[in-house]
């Protein structure tokens, strides 16, 4: 499972499709849900397979999104699409599934995108509040 996330990481999608193959499923990742899926989705984008990557992160929607959302904001952010992110990012916070993993979260590369954008410190702000039992 790391290999795939490596190589992702590594600018090698063709590579961590090659590693999710060799996944026995479904793979929960270390934030819920089937990490093949979630790993095929951005792969598939790094690609240039749009409707692959969909199917992907789709079929996860179906299954996981109700106990995963942080993970839908992973996909979302990867493939720079920031108002869907955001919105999962939000209801994971709301969930509380956030705060128990600030490090992952905070550096996590697949939110790159999402850290650029004004709404992040907004968030971050939120998280914080709630943290320390403000709010």
């Amino acid at each position: 499972q790391m290999h795939a996330r490596v190589a992702l990481m590594e600018g090698k999608p063709a590579e961590a499709l090659e590693q999710v193959a060799f996944m026995p499923g479904p793979r929960p990742s270390a934030r819920g849900g089937d990490a093949r899926l979630t790993y095929t989705a951005m792969a598939q984008h790094d690609l240039g397979n749009d409707q692959a990557s969909r199917a992907a992160s789709d079929e996860f929607l179906e299954a996981y999104a109700d106990e995963s959302p942080l993970e839908m904001a992973f996909v979302h952010a990867w493939r720079n699409e920031l108002d869907e992110a955001f919105a999962w990012l939000d209801r994971a916070a709301s969930m509380g599934l956030i705060r128990f993993d600030m490090g992952r979260f905070m550096h996590a590369p697949e939110l790159d995108a999402a850290r650029a954008d004004p709404r992040w410190d907004v968030l971050v702000e939120r998280l914080d509040t709630e943290q320390t039992g403000g709010g």
